[in-house]
């Protein structure tokens, strides 16, 4: 197949979509992002990067703590809205029924993954600001709960892809990862032997 160039701007993956929570003021302001990945292993982290104009950024700088929240694709409507309104002109937390979490963060009720977090690092990038944080805790609806983890199956999390603009649901689980594999290593193996 032959190969043609994009533009290095292009999004290469989907993203998965959460909903971060903040205080800004004395008042709870929740914003969609997409652009989020595991960062830590050992001391579990995350990561993202927000614009440097958004209310979002601006809590997250002064307060360090904020929440992370995981909706399902029955709440694609609310999210894609947290995404649209900046909470400087609109009370966006009037959309979700709000808890309060230990670090005294906002958590939305109706989304079954919510986790705890402090900013362990920031790294500016020109328009947008990199956040490294440490997850403090995570807390979970008890049906979709599966061993130590999550049912995704259960969750019904999405995905966003771009330059499409699209939300997408995950799809059914087709090969096991670190297994699908093993043929291969030891083939691998054997040829170096």
């Amino acid at each position: 197949m032959k190969k043609v160039e994009i533009d290095t701007d292009a999004f290469l993956f989907p993203m998965p979509m959460a909903i971060l929570g903040t205080s800004h003021s004395g008042k709870d302001n929740f914003m969609a992002v997409a652009w989020i990945t595991h960062a830590n292993e050992s001391e579990p982290m995350i990561a993202f990067a927000l614009s440097t104009g958004h209310l979002t950024t601006e809590a997250m700088t002064n307060n360090s703590v904020f929440s992370l929240n995981i909706p399902s694709s029955k709440l694609v409507e609310k999210t894609d809205c947290v995404g649209l309104v900046s909470g400087r002109n609109a009370d966006k937390a009037s959309l979700f029924e709000v808890t309060r979490g230990k670090l005294d963060v906002p958590l939305i009720t109706e989304c079954a993954v919510n986790a705890e977090c402090k900013v362990h690092k920031t790294v500016e990038l020109g328009s947008d600001i990199l956040f490294v944080a440490k997850i403090e805790r995570i807390l979970v609806n008890q049906d979709i709960r599966q061993d130590k983890g999550i049912d995704f199956d259960k969750l019904q999390s999405f995905v966003l892809t771009m330059p499409d603009k699209a939300y997408r649901t995950i799809g059914e689980p087709f090969e096991k990862a670190w297994k699908a594999g093993q043929s291969l290593k030891k083939e691998l193996r054997a040829n170096q032997a």
